[in-house]
């Protein structure tokens, strides 16, 4: 099932390689800080809403991170941030994923040394330019939560991602409000 998954994932990416809601020069940045999780791998773009099938002419926001552990003990969860910027380096929106166990389909703890990936996808496309990717949180089998320093966070996004004066917010946007 997760090798069925995983080639899903791939395909779309390669699908979309050409897609004209993208920027042909777009960057996709890691920042490690976490002692307990490694980014390995980290790309975006606007994909095809029916993923390639040719079903539809709409497009959504997609992005995939690959990540290992380089923990001592099972990490039981861990949240991967990204920062959009527009093609002007403005911010957009930061989203946030959560990733419970190994990945969205593996609900065991990540155990020391293994590796996974996983995806997130949008109801629309987005004008993102330039994405930086890292890990804000990560709760080990013991319970402990590491959260990412940011203002070592900061230091490290003004040596990835020298272009942007104004990194704005850090952290994640919150979610409106559901309606009632």
């Amino acid at each position: 099932m997760k090798k069925i998954f995983l080639a899903a994932v791939i395909a779309t990416f390669v699908s979309v390689a050409g897609a004209a809601q993208n920027y042909e020069d777009r960057k996709a940045y890691t920042v490690n800080l976490s002692p307990h999780v490694e980014i390995t791998n980290f790309s975006f773009a606007n994909a095809d809403r029916d993923r390639g099938r040719g079903l539809s002419t709409e497009t959504r926001f997609m992005a995939h991170y690959s990540w290992k552990s380089t923990s001592q003990q099972p990490i039981i969860a861990l949240e991967i941030v990204m920062l959009k910027y527009d093609a002007f380096d403005e911010r957009l929106i930061g989203s946030r994923f959560i990733v419970q166990g190994t990945n969205s389909v593996n609900w065991s703890p990540l155990q020391p040394g293994q590796s996974s990936s996983d995806g997130s996808i949008s109801f629309r496309d987005e004008d993102v330019f330039t994405g930086i990717a890292y890990v804000r949180r990560v709760r080990l089998s013991d319970g402990t939560v590491w959260r990412v320093d940011e203002s070592k966070l900061l230091q490290e996004l003004k040596k990835v991602a020298p272009s942007i004066r104004n990194l704005g917010n850090l952290a994640p946007d919150e979610k409106p409000p559901a309606k009632e």
